[in-house]
């Protein structure tokens, strides 16, 4: 097995999500310009055929009947080519070709934009025939053809060039194209161009470096954790720093280097989102390294408590015996109400028979604050079927009016006929008014005769 095959990990959701993103921005202005423009009242009426059999392409291509919409829009074309009609449908015929896909029906596309680009130099839909057509040419150059392929060096060239005297300059979405087509063509090629992208650090240029940033990490170059880490450090703009380590908790090599970067991120930066950003990449790497230095990251009391709370969710996400040993073992050690809950909602989530015993132990100590005791048997109900004679002793065992009525509203999510039988019981003892009501409330919403037998009881006391 190649060593290199466990250097990265990736999302391959999230990927495919993204990129589904990158393909609705891309078409979402042309969809735009995808109007009828037969409502001009001084069209002439040579063109009323014209425009018909362009209607009929454009309700085709709504329902997704390809192949019919670039034939009709084919034919709006060859046979009234000098109408207001042929410009647009040019590029609508190869967006139609386009989605069919196939290397023959791809060249009929890159043909229909070429046309439009030599002869309607105006048309509403140039920008994204542009576009489109970068598109075209990558998927053909990824299928071996090698004309398309140098079409695309030369457009992604041009699309890309930065020199003010270049003329035409393209605009951002174009260029986004272009990154898109020569790395899917020659991602050897691309990687160099990704990397000056990103060295550029122009503030107007945001939106073309997040994409570079994005098919830089998707390839998986070896060398990316020293350059995320540059760029998470020195970067001018705060949303690629925040992607930067984002995509640090994907490149799992060298995650040593990783690693000792996003702690001491977490322990410098004053930013709750970038500190959130730091966690979450530490949490994503396998092994019992980032899970140390979560544990370290709990147990530092110079930071606060909402970074080490942070660091508690994660490390119980692992889901590791060991893991939630250790947060119950230190779990007498905070003070602080937030990082307490995090523990025991992280306990919580690890259901064993053991972790809910540990639970009911917090919600009988009468040394933690009532909010903990009253999550701490929340959770212990949720998880496990709590033995009622011991939720009658905490019942009878407590003074705090608060954690009584926690308690009946557990017995009252039970469900069971026996945790009935136990309000009533319950009920016809409470001298406190508003706990015999809470009582009397729950027994109400059960649809068992022996709740309504209790109510009528009550009547006619």
């Amino acid at each position: 097995m190649n060593p290199n095959e466990h250097k990265y990990k990736t999302l391959p959701r999230l990927g495919w999500l993204v990129l589904a993103v990158l393909v609705v921005l891309t078409f979402a202005p042309a969809a735009l310009a995808y109007t009828d423009t037969s409502d001009s009242d001084q069209e002439s009426s040579k063109y009323q055929d014209a425009r018909e059999l362009y209607k009929k392409a454009q309700q085709a291509l709504n329902r997704e009947e390809y192949t019919k919409a670039a034939g009709y829009f084919k034919d709006v074309y060859d046979r009234y080519e000098d109408s207001p009609y042929a410009a647009d449908a040019l590029y609508w015929r190869a967006f139609a070709l386009y989605r069919l896909g196939g290397e023959s029906r791809l060249e009929e596309a890159q043909e229909a934009l070429e046309i439009q680009q030599e002869h309607y130099q105006q048309a509403a839909t140039q920008k994204d025939a542009e576009e489109l057509y970068l598109r075209i040419l990558g998927q053909l150059a990824a299928q071996g053809d090698s004309e398309a392929g140098q079409k695309v060096v030369e457009e992604s060239t041009r699309a890309l060039d930065d020199d003010p005297e270049a003329e035409p300059k393209a605009d951002m979405d174009e260029k986004i194209a272009a990154l898109h087509a020569l790395m899917n063509m020659r991602s050897d090629r691309a990687i160099p161009i990704l990397r000056k992208i990103l060295d550029d650090r122009d503030p107007g240029k945001t939106k073309l470096r997040e994409q570079a940033l994005f098919l830089l990490c998707q390839h998986g170059d070896e060398d990316a954790v020293p350059f995320l880490i540059d760029i998470a450090k020195n970067d001018p703009d705060f949303e690629i720093r925040k992607q930067a380590v984002f995509w640090l908790s994907q490149s799992q090599y060298p995650a040593e280097e990783s690693i000792a970067f996003l702690q001491q991120l977490v322990a410098d930066t004053d930013d709750p989102q970038m500190m959130e950003q730091a966690m979450f990449a530490i949490s994503q790497h396998q092994g019992k390294e980032s899970r140390n230095v979560l544990r370290k990251i709990i147990q530092n009391e110079d930071l606060p408590p909402n970074t080490r709370g942070m660091a508690v969710f994660w490390l119980g996400q692992n889901g590791e015996a060991e893991d939630i040993d250790f947060l119950k073992s230190i779990y007498g050690r905070f003070d602080d109400k937030e990082i307490k809950e995090r523990v025991l909602f992280s306990v919580s989530q690890n259901s064993n028979e053991k972790n809910a015993l540990w639970l009911i132990d917090v919600a009988f100590d009468e040394s933690e604050p009532i909010e903990s005791r009253k999550m701490a048997l929340f959770w212990a109900s949720q998880k496990s079927r709590i033995d009622l004679n011991r939720l009658v002793k905490m019942y009878d065992s407590v003074a705090n009016r608060e954690m009584r009525e926690q308690v009946i509203f557990v017995l009252s999510q039970r469900g069971e006929k026996s945790a009935l039988e136990t309000m009533i019981k319950l009920a016809r003892v409470e001298k406190d008014p508003k706990l015999r009501e809470q009582l009397v409330f729950w027994i109400g919403q059960s649809k068992d005769p022996m709740a309504e037998d209790f109510l009528l009881e009550i009547i006619n006391e």
